[in-house]
Parts: C-alpha cells; sequence; structure tokens
C-alpha cells in the first residue's frame, strides 16, 4: 500500500532529501555515503514505499545559551519497517537542556514529530513545518554557533 501524502507534506520530503544531499557533500565514509543515497532514493519515491530499508541520517548539535545553559538539538530523516508497517518515515527534531544531566529522557523539552506509514494513515503531532525546513535549510550556521556539531548516519 502507498503512502499517503498530502500536498503540505511535500515542502517537507524535499527539504529532508536536500539535507541528505548536504550530508551527502561532507566528509564522510563511502559506507555512510552508500546509505544517506539509498534514503535518499526512497524519499524521492514517494508516495511508493521502500519496504525493508532501515535508514537514518541527520545532525544534532550543542550549544550553550548566554545563562550558561547547555541545549541539544538534532534533525533526524528515519526510514525502517516496523511490526505494525512495512515502511515508516519518520522526519523529527528534538530540543534538549542539561543535555548531560542522567535523566536526559525527562529532560526533552520539545519533540516534533512528522510520521509516515504505508498503512494508509500518517501521524503528525505538533509539527511546525516550517520551523524544520528553515533550520535544516542551511546546517553550516550551526558549525559556526555551536559547541559540538556531529552528523548521525545509521
Amino acid at each position: 500500500m502507498n503512502c499517503i501524502l498530502r500536498d503540505e507534506d511535500w515542502p517537507l520530503i524535499n527539504a529532508a532529501i536536500k539535507l541528505g544531499r548536504w550530508i551527502y557533500k561532507q566528509d564522510i565514509t563511502n559506507d555512510k555515503k552508500e546509505i544517506v543515497n539509498k534514503l535518499i532514493e526512497a524519499l524521492s519515491i514517494l508516495p511508493v514505499p521502500t519496504i525493508g530499508l532501515n535508514a537514518e541520517y541527520g545532525f544534532h548539535v550543542l550549544e550553550k545559551t548566554n545563562d550558561g545553559i547547555d541545549i541539544d538539538r538534532s534533525w533526524t530523516v528515519t526510514m525502517y519497517p516496523a511490526q505494525w508497517a512495512e515502511c515508516v518515515l519518520e522526519i523529527i527534531s528534538t530540543y534538549c537542556t542539561n543535555p548531560r544531566s542522567e535523566d536526559i529522557c525527562d529532560e526533552l523539552d520539545n519533540e516534533l514529530g512528522f510520521i509516515l506509514k504505508n498503512d494508509g494513515k500518517s501521524f503528525n503531532h505538533d509539527f511546525n513545518f516550517e520551523r524544520w525546513i528553515r533550520e535544516v535549510d542551511d546546517p553550516d550556521v550551526y558549525k559556526a554557533i555551536s559547541i559540538e556539531f556531529e552528523i548521525d548516519i545509521y
């Protein structure tokens, strides 16, 4: 079964593809480039699901506020098979204060999530498409202002 995408979902999908292309151009191994390319290809053929793909790319940054508070932020695009759907797409960003805390799971202050399954349903809780698109438009900006910057590929 194909995924159901609304017209307003496409700018988000296109931003996820653009982020993947940026990550692909970074100094990463060929194995990681292959993972990124597979996920870009899977996003490019939506709404047709890519059954069996298990891949993720994104980046996270650690910033310090003027008040000295650490903020850990991440933006990820993930596609994976699950028990409840053959193909799941997640486009997520997280914002966590005090990331060095032992209670990191309790410290998650803000998570935006867009989840698309090929079972004919999608889940979208408080997701601000424009914000995610704007924040991933130029990841190089975060390299300049963050204490740590890391690309994640799985």
